[in-house]
């Protein structure tokens, strides 16, 4: 697994954690987006690696262009 990715999840999960222990319910509601974002950015690491990885086993021909096309369009 990829260890950024799994820093990502443990920033999550503490967002969540923060998100039960809030009293109000905008600071929750603010800590439960923040985990959704830490685990948006975890699935992007992991996809990214992936995509390097296709890239690596494919000799790089021509991908590593649809992976930076691909970033710069998000």
């Amino acid at each position: 697994m990829n260890v950024q990715a799994t820093y990502y999840r443990r920033r999550a999960i503490v967002a969540r954690q923060s998100a039960a222990e809030a009293m109000d319910p905008s600071v929750r509601a603010a800590f439960a987006e923040v985990a959704c974002h830490w685990l948006g950015l975890a699935e992007h690491t992991e996809w990214l690696q992936s995509m390097q990885r296709e890239s690596i086993r494919s000799g790089g021909s021509g991908e590593r262009g649809t992976v930076v096309a691909v970033l710069r369009s998000r």
